[in-house]
């Protein structure tokens, strides 16, 4: 991100739309209106292209701009011909634009399309000029990129100005956002953003760049990655230094009294830091069935295969620590414009960057709990003190049934395991607040409404240890704190997710996939009426619960948080008033899992909705059902 406090072109600047080629330009300006029907939609396509053949002459260039190349001949119908299948889908950009009160339009006479680009904002009602001398007027200024000295002063331009860069070449730098021109090789020469045939993006001054028509590729240390179709230009009010980031940061910074915003997390975030989930390739999943090991009945099968997966994963959580995101959500904490998160993750992170009140939907393995006297355990005393790793692997039993080597503890830890086990399986499931799950298409093995089935590709050969941990106080069978896929949800943790959902002003949802019921229920919950919050979805991908978000900030929680901190506190030096708010408190950066956990305060709220996530069967094959099995998305089933 450029550095806006410095560059006054850059906070008060205009947003700034650029297209590859002209094709794609001028297809964004004649489009029409959606249908609701596939077959409608097909109408529209076609119809685009009955347009642009009729409308584009032939000119010298196929790829674009300068009517005053010698390169050899060719016509805008062969570049539309060749990218049929590519037509943009309508932003609707230029009608944003028109409600802006834009109403003048400067066309460079060297651009390839000029008059196409003409006719088509004529039958917009916007006046095209190839009159320069504009000064500060209001207006659309596109520039042919061909042409590198006739944009030299755009800096200027776009504080009045809202300018449309066409061509493949772009300037070094809007808004902080490099353009990369060879970003379809297969290894790049440079990092930036790569713009396909059929896209375009739109750069605001706060350094946000967001995909029209088509996704973006970004790339980063040769490594490409897309950036999904998404323009918030609809949700803006159009002004010099307008952008989504500094929207959602008004939203949190207005937000009053107790409608204070909140965190509603899942595994991108602790992935940020490090943590593993279950999409990683290789490492512990070349080892282990993720649903082997994160069931009630795969515990109470191979006991000891799950511990020894709870020893490798403990190892790497001891490796990683909080990032920039659990930092930035602990300052807005402790400023007052954040009520509390709750999170999908078990890994402790949030706690130790310094917030206070953080719900943890599927438990915490900072802990180990006994099955008998309910003493918690801290897992690092577990790992360090009651987990035997000193038996050589060919001396460990390969029976999975067995849970200890000595005959009396086995037959107890055995005993009170079975008896949970049948306990979970016997819990009711009236409704989405005895127990989650998640869609059986996303999953690494099959789900149904009694637990986890067998899985698809078992791994027979997965690693055991010799003993399971036994509790100190009473010698009882322990288990992680953590909620396992056919393990109760508290209905008072649960209870307390919603009352925060529904009092809050904004909702922030980062890094969460939105697989995994009922835990998902809660931003949609948030949007019903009487008081419906504001819901961000910050995530470079999107995701199930994409289609619920008021604003999306595409992007990793770890640059985006600090950046909406940011802006909320160049707020307060506007105003000049900032919040009081307790001192804050330094946060040394340990590793995520060398404390005990921390005991979550409950948060007030007047609840107005119904107190329940949702009601339905206990299939899990629709989004939105509920089910008999949970899973804790720090491992992001």
């Amino acid at each position: 991100m450029a550095n806006i406090e410095s560059d006054p072109s850059f906070r008060e600047g205009r947003p700034v739309i650029v297209f590859q080629n002209v094709v794609d330009c001028i297809c964004s300006l004649i489009d029409i209106d959606d249908g609701p029907t596939l077959a409608q939609k097909k109408k529209k396509r076609t119809l685009q292209r009955t347009v642009l053949t009729s409308e584009i002459g032939p000119v010298p260039r196929e790829s674009i701009s300068s009517k005053d190349s010698n390169s050899s001949a060719s016509s805008l119908e062969l570049l539309l011909a060749k990218s049929r299948t590519k037509i943009p889908e309508s932003s609707k950009w230029i009608q944003c634009y028109k409600t802006a009160l834009v109403k003048t339009a400067f066309i460079p006479d060297t651009l390839q399309g000029d008059e196409q680009i003409i006719n088509a904002l004529k039958k917009l009602d916007i006046e095209p000029t190839q009159d320069e001398d504009l000064d500060s007027l209001c207006c659309l200024r596109f520039i042919d990129t061909a042409l590198p000295e006739s944009y030299a002063e755009w800096k200027e331009w776009n504080r009045s100005q809202y300018l449309v860069f066409i061509g493949p070449t772009m300037p070094p730098n809007i808004y902080g956002i490099h353009f990369a021109s060879k970003w379809n090789t297969p290894n790049p020469p440079e990092d930036g953003i790569g713009i396909p045939t059929g896209s375009a993006a739109i750069v605001y001054a706060e350094g946000t760049v967001e995909a029209m028509g088509g996704t973006l590729i970004r790339i980063t240390n040769k490594k490409k990655a897309e950036i999904p179709k998404y323009d918030s230009l609809r949700h803006l009010k159009l002004h010099p230094g307008c952008g989504p980031l500094r929207l959602v940061a008004r939203w949190m910074y207005g937000a009053h009294g107790g409608r204070k915003s909140m965190a509603f997390t899942g595994a991108g975030i602790s992935a940020e830091s490090g943590v593993p989930t279950y999409r990683d390739v290789g490492g512990l999943w070349t080892t282990f069935n993720p649903m082997e090991v994160s069931s009630i009945k795969g515990l109470a099968r191979d006991p000891r295969k799950v511990w020894k997966f709870e020893e490798m994963f403990f190892s790497l959580l001891r490796k990683v620590t909080w990032n920039p995101g659990h930092k930035a959500m602990a300052d807005l904490e402790s400023e007052g414009y954040m009520k509390g998160i709750v999170t999908q993750n078990v890994d402790g992170l949030h706690q130790l960057s310094g917030s206070k009140e953080v719900v943890e939907i599927h438990g915490s393995e900072v802990n180990a709990i006994c099955l008998s006297c309910k003493e918690r355990t801290p897992m690092t005393t577990v790992m360090d003190e009651l987990l035997d790793v000193t038996t050589p692997e060919n001396k460990v039993s390969s029976d999975p049934a067995r849970y200890h080597v000595d005959d009396a503890k086995n037959a107890k830890a055995k005993s009170q395991m079975m008896a949970y086990a049948t306990k979970c399986r016997s819990k009711p499931s009236k409704s989405s607040s005895d127990s989650s799950t998640v869609s059986s298409s996303d999953s690494s093995s099959s789900v149904s409404s009694s637990g986890i089935d067998e899985p698809s590709k078992p791994i027979k050969n997965a690693p055991r240890i010799a003993s399971v941990p036994l509790c100190p106080k009473c010698q009882g069978f322990l288990k992680t704190d953590g909620i396992y896929f056919g393990e109760p949800l508290q209905k008072g943790i649960l209870k307390k997710c919603v009352s925060m959902a529904i009092s809050s002003e904004v909702v922030l949802m980062c890094g969460t996939s939105g697989k995994v019921n009922p835990a998902r229920q809660l931003p949609i919950i948030a949007t019903r009426e009487p008081n419906p919050s504001k819901v961000i979805e910050i995530n470079p991908n999107t995701t199930l619960l994409s289609a619920h978000a008021h604003i999306r900030l595409i992007g990793s929680s770890a640059t985006t948080l600090p950046k909406i901190m940011e802006e909320i506190k160049h707020l307060e030096s506007v105003d000049g008033k900032p919040k009081t708010v307790p001192p804050v408190v330094v946060v040394p950066k340990t590793n995520s899992l060398e404390t005990s956990s921390i005991e979550t305060k409950s948060l007030e709220g007047k609840e107005n909705k119904k107190d329940k996530l949702s009601t339905g069967t206990s299939t899990p094959t629709e989004e939105g059902n509920t089910g008999t099995t949970a899973s804790p998305e720090a491992t992001d089933v």
